[in-house]
C-alpha cells in the first residue's frame, strides 16, 4: 500500500514499495523489470505482446484486489513509482485494446471482457502513464482511434469512469493539437460523444473542466 498512499515527497519509498509488489505479489513474470531493454529489444514481437498484456493484468488484478472503488484513481500513483523501471506501461495500445477486449465485432469478440473495476484501473493506469510520458505522439496516434469506442462503453457507467476518459481525452487532444504535430488526425467519431459528455455532466469535477479543455483545443486547431 506505501507505493499507492505514500506522498510525493516519499518518492523513493513509493519506488521501493512497487519494486516489492512486483518482486513478490504479482505473478511471474509480472511486469518483466527485471528484463533488460536490450534483450526485451531482441524477442519477438508477439511475445513481448503477451509478456505486456499479462503484466497489464496482473497490475490490474493487484490494484482492485487493495483499493477500493473510490481509491482506484491511486493507480497512478503505482504507475509512477514503476515507470523508469518497465517499458509495460508505455504499450498504449495494448492498454487501450484491454479495456475493449471482448468487444465489438473484432477478432477477439468472443474473448471474456474483463471486470469493469479491473477495466477501470487500467484507465487509470493509461492515464498516469500518459502524464508521466507527457502525452507523445506515439501514443497520441495509437489511443486517438480507440477513444471513440472507449467513451461508447465507459461515458455512461457510474463512479470514475466519466472523470478519468476525460482527463485522457484531454491529454490525447491536446497532444494532438500541439505546433508541430497538426498531422495528427482528430477523429470525427470523437467529437459527438464528447460534447454530449460534457453536456450531460452536472458536477464540478474534474472531468468537466477536462473536457470543456479537450473541445476549446479542438476549436482552436479548427480555426486556425
Amino acid at each position: 500500500m506505501l507505493s499507492l498512499t505514500a506522498p510525493d515527497s516519499h518518492g523513493l519509498l513509493r519506488a521501493e514499495a512497487a519494486l516489492f509488489v512486483e518482486q513478490h505479489l504479482l505473478p511471474d513474470p509480472g511486469l518483466g523489470i527485471a528484463v533488460k531493454r536490450g534483450e526485451e529489444a531482441d524477442a519477438e514481437d508477439i511475445e513481448r505482446h503477451f509478456t505486456t498484456e499479462h503484466g497489464l493484468i496482473a497490475v490490474a488484478d493487484f490494484l482492485t484486489s487493495y483499493l477500493k472503488d473510490h481509491l482506484l484513481h491511486l493507480s497512478r500513483r503505482f504507475v509512477e513509482a514503476l515507470w523508469v523501471r518497465t517499458d509495460c506501461f508505455r504499450r498504449w495500445a495494448a492498454l487501450a485494446d484491454l479495456c475493449l477486449l471482448g468487444e465489438g465485432q473484432g477478432a477477439a469478440r468472443g474473448v471474456p471482457c474483463l471486470p469493469n473495476r479491473q477495466r477501470l484501473a487500467l484507465l487509470f493506469v493509461l492515464d498516469g502513464a500518459l502524464h508521466c510520458a507527457e502525452a507523445p505522439k506515439d501514443a497520441t496516434e495509437a489511443l486517438l482511434p480507440r477513444l471513440p469506442r472507449l467513451f461508447e462503453l465507459f461515458a455512461s457507467e457510474e463512479g470514475s469512469f466519466p472523470d478519468v476518459l476525460a482527463s485522457i481525452t484531454r491529454r490525447m487532444i491536446c497532444s494532438a493539437c500541439r505546433p508541430g504535430e497538426s498531422e495528427v488526425p482528430l477523429p470525427r467519431a470523437l467529437l459527438v460523444p464528447v460534447v454530449t459528455a460534457l453536456k450531460k455532466s452536472r458536477s464540478k469535477r474534474c472531468g468537466q473542466a477536462d473536457l470543456a479543455e479537450a473541445l476549446a483545443t479542438w476549436a482552436h486547431r479548427l480555426g486556425d
